[in-house]
């Protein structure tokens, strides 16, 4: 092999491993900012279900790696994540049929912390009493229901995050809405009425 080919060849590696530091870097920058985020939107798609949110979180942020060379800016970066997790989730959810009924009545029980233990009990209660309402949802719902009242996006920014038309956000926001309200605990549960409108 000629000095320059040799030379070509360390050249190509070079930029090569350069490109994979910039991807490692990139990958847990966004890790820090988005880890939250897609984390509880997981969570609120799945459930706990031993840890698996958690699971596919990893699996999102190694997927977002391997493809990053497919990220042309076009969206935001957590919107980028949010449909690798989205597509993560739907899988989970076709691999293994569940309800939160089966996952809350296997869950061991946690022991309230000494501060407040009246009040941890309360958080947890309404938190299982929800996601019980919430399993009355196709995922669909779920999700619109997750954007627009979790994280408190508009129809407009759900629709971006969801790659669709507002029309449909707005049915089946409406939906998911009239499904949920066909618990008579529902509003007690959520403190109040949810509003239909924009």
């Amino acid at each position: 092999m000629s000095e320059e080919t040799s030379a070509g060849y360390g050249e190509e590696a070079g930029a090569a491993q350069m490109r994979e530091n910039d991807g490692e870097r990139q990958i847990n920058e966004w890790f820090d900012l988005y880890y939250d985020q897609i984390y509880q939107y997981l969570y609120f798609m799945l459930g706990d279900r031993g840890g698996e949110a958690e699971d596919i979180l990893q699996e999102v942020f190694i997927k977002a790696y391997r493809n990053l060379h497919t990220f042309k800016g076009d969206s935001s970066p957590r919107t980028w994540l949010t449909a690798i997790a989205r597509n993560a989730a739907m899988d989970a959810m076709r691999r293994k049929r569940w309800t939160l009924n089966d996952l809350l009545a296997g869950r061991e029980e946690k022991a309230p912390s000494a501060e407040e233990p009246e009040r941890v009990l309360l958080t947890e209660e309404r938190r299982e009493k929800m996601l019980e309402l919430l399993d009355v949802l196709k995922p669909a719902q779920r999700e619109v229901i997750f954007f627009l009242y979790q994280k408190e996006l508009s129809i407009k920014e759900t629709a971006e995050m969801l790659d669709c038309t507002e029309a449909k956000i707005r049915t089946m926001k409406h939906r998911a809405l009239r499904a949920l309200r066909k618990s008579g605990e529902f509003e007690e549960w959520i403190g109040g009425e949810l509003s239909n409108g924009d």
